[in-house]
């Protein structure tokens, strides 16, 4: 019950969730406050996430890849809201 409440949350390699997001506001031709209303996030949020202060949700993840038409990025690992390890995912796009 828990896990429904509080989301899984998505662990990049150091300096690869920036990459991802800088990636992908490329990609897109879009700013950075166009992508936060698109994925329903604050922008303040997105900053947070591209500054790797915070890993994102899983579910704005997929957002994001559903959005740019991309697949998931590699070597990710997914965690529960409390930091337990569920899976690693090393999918090639």
């Amino acid at each position: 019950m828990v896990d429904e409440i509080y989301q899984k949350r998505i662990f990049f390699p150091k300096g690869k969730q920036a990459d991802f997001l800088f990636g992908q506001i490329k990609n897109l031709n879009m700013s950075w406050s166009d992508l936060a209303d698109k994925i329903g996030v604050h922008k303040r949020t997105l900053n947070d996430w591209k500054r790797e202060k915070y890993s994102m949700p899983i579910d704005v993840l997929k957002k994001i890849c559903k959005f740019s038409n991309s697949g998931l990025p590699k070597n990710i690992r997914i965690k529960s809201a409390f930091g337990i390890l569920i899976k690693v995912l090393n999918w090639e796009q």
